[in-house]
């Protein structure tokens, strides 16, 4: 497989293949790639992933609409091929190619090379999780959307898909002394510096560890995912 290489490379490459687990965290894009040889350091890209769960939100320094994008889905991987399915997206074509790369480490950098189409991206670890953290994907009948939520250390990720066709919503939220607010937003109703109140749903979950799918009462089904911090090893 072909692929691209930023010159010069800071670190030498590690033996130690990148699995679902190791990749538990918050992602921050220090470099994008191009098969044209254009390299982009100047974006926000953040990508954060718990278990299967993954958002993602990427925005242009000049945050022009047309570049930028985010969406929630899930992650995979088979034969050293990682996949990311969005579920709810923006800025993504309907029938765009299956986004898959390959995943390597490059000292600190998380190397990421695209299998359908060439480029490469470089990842660095923001934040990664503790016990307490979590990542959930609900279906609320009673507000009639559905949407992700994700929580790692001091950093949190919403996506909205209202029912009614209007358009998703996303957000990049940090932990701030006043508490949640909105640190980055592709979305009509989400604004940078907006207090940010964690769903009742994600409030009454928070402390129930080990919990892989329920129903709570008869107006939301809840797929909650937790898992062990780096190193720890699961009973």
């Amino acid at each position: 497989m072909q692929t691209l290489d930023p010159s010069p490379l800071a670190e030498t490459t590690s033996v130690s293949p990148v699995t679902l687990e190791s990749l538990a965290g918050v992602w921050k894009r220090t470099l994008l790639v191009e098969a044209d040889g254009s390299r982009d350091d100047t974006s926000t890209v953040y990508w954060l992933q718990l278990g299967s769960i993954c958002g993602d939100i990427r925005l242009t320094a000049d945050r022009a609409a047309s570049g930028m994008s985010a969406f929630a889905g899930s992650l995979s991987e088979r034969d050293g091929i990682f996949r990311w399915s969005p579920e709810i997206a923006q800025g993504i074509p309907a029938d765009a190619d299956p986004d898959e790369g390959t995943l390597k480490w490059e000292g600190s950098i998380l190397r990421e090379d695209g299998v359908r189409r060439l480029y490469l991206e470089h990842w660095q670890c923001a934040a990664t999780p503790s016990p307490e953290d979590y990542a959930l994907r609900f279906h609320d009948d009673r507000e009639c959307l559905d949407g992700y939520l994700i929580r790692i250390a001091d950093f949190g990720f919403y996506a909205c898909r209202p029912r009614s066709g209007a358009s998703p919503c996303f957000a990049l939220l940090r932990a701030t002394a006043k508490g949640w607010a909105v640190a980055e937003a592709l979305s009509e109703t989400l604004h940078p510096g907006q207090p940010f109140v964690w769903p009742e749903i994600a409030r009454t979950i928070a402390s129930a560890p080990g919990l892989a799918g329920c129903k709570f009462g008869e107006s939301s089904v809840v797929t909650f995912e937790r898992m062990p911090v780096r190193n720890e090893v699961a009973p």
